[in-house]
């Protein structure tokens, strides 16, 4: 299944079972590449970002739980994966890995953060949720280390949005598929409601543009400009192209969420937890986040990071394409 660095031959892991290479293991995770976390650098190359530098900021102040939504999915492709294996292809710190998982489900979870891997690791500890049945690999999305028609089902549902070239990664997926296998997207934009009516939430998303937009501004007089490669890229017709018509499930549940603006978009903000800022150095960050602050506490007083935001999932899509 897995590809050897050394003969790039198809093996198991811990040893290469045809020239004996072993796969370096560190705290639990397999390290299949020797490509850096981040690639920004300028010139004619793909670019990506990896979370080392974002790590438990990216999921909010309560990245340790598990959301009702988060164990809905992962019961729900337990019983779709039933004996195959899914490739979980930049799982971060493991919202579906770990629901799913939580079922006995086989898993390779695999992202090119070993800092996103490790909280993984510490979420199934809290949750008391076994790996047993879960290769952690640390893995480059442009390079998937496995051999073709290797596994039955694929995910990459935090990915494509922060590499130059998307494609090249849905390729790959395709490429590791076994004939009829299944890539697995979730759509969770029918099932979110935020009730944009109350009169807080129009208060919470005022601030949050005022502040993210005035950061910026600050940033760009330092000639730093926000990072984004591929947020407009449209899966669905790359999906199209390569794989048969898809299957739609909709699965139902309900979860009320309230979450002020300090616990949840300032937490992930101040501690540079969104990938635009994944070029932005330190020292300019503080200085930016720290004159917004203080102007915003200013103009609506020191209590407006306390504003809440108010909302309810009660459904989520999964979208299921099989490999032509």
């Amino acid at each position: 299944m897995f590809k050897c660095l050394k003969c790039g031959e198809g093996t198991t892991l811990p040893v290469c079972e045809r020239c004996g290479f072993v796969f370096e293991k560190n705290s639990n995770i397999f390290n299949l590449t020797n490509d850096p976390n981040i690639q920004i650098k300028e010139g004619n190359i793909d670019k990506y970002i990896g979370y080392d530098n974002i790590g438990e900021f990216y999921s909010g102040k309560y990245w340790y739980k598990i959301s009702n939504r988060d164990y809905a999915i992962g019961k729900k492709l337990s019983s779709i994966i039933n004996n195959g294996t899914l490739l979980d292809l930049a799982c971060g710190d493991g919202f579906i890995t770990l629901p799913t998982a939580k079922h006995g489900a086989k898993i390779i979870a695999a992202d090119i953060s070993k800092k996103m891997l490790s909280l993984l690791i510490q979420k199934a500890e809290y949750n008391s949720i076994n790996l047993d049945n879960v290769n952690i690999c640390r893995m480059n999305a442009l390079n998937i280390q496995l051999e073709d028609n290797s596994v039955e089902f694929t995910i990459a549902n935090g990915v494509l949005h922060l590499i130059s070239n998307p494609q090249k990664v849905i390729s790959e997926l395709y490429r590791v598929l076994k004939a009829d296998g299944k890539l697995i997207s979730l759509n969770d934009t029918p099932g979110r409601k935020s009730f944009n009516n109350v009169e807080e939430n129009k208060k919470y998303f005022a601030l949050v543009n005022e502040f993210y937009n005035r950061y910026w501004e600050l940033l760009e007089i330092e000639q730093i400009q926000p990072r984004k490669y591929s947020w407009k890229f449209d899966k669905t017709s790359e999906f199209n192209k390569l794989f048969k018509d898809k299957i739609v499930i909709e699965l139902n549940f309900s979860e009320s969420k309230t979450i002020s603006l300090e616990d949840g978009f300032l937490y992930r903000l101040g501690g540079r937890g969104f990938s635009d800022q994944v070029a932005v150095p330190e020292k300019q960050h503080y200085i930016a986040y720290k004159k917004v602050i203080d102007e915003l506490s200013k103009k609506h007083g020191r209590d407006f990071i306390k504003i809440e935001h108010h909302g309810v999932e009660e459904s989520i899509q999964v979208e299921i394409y099989e490999k032509k």
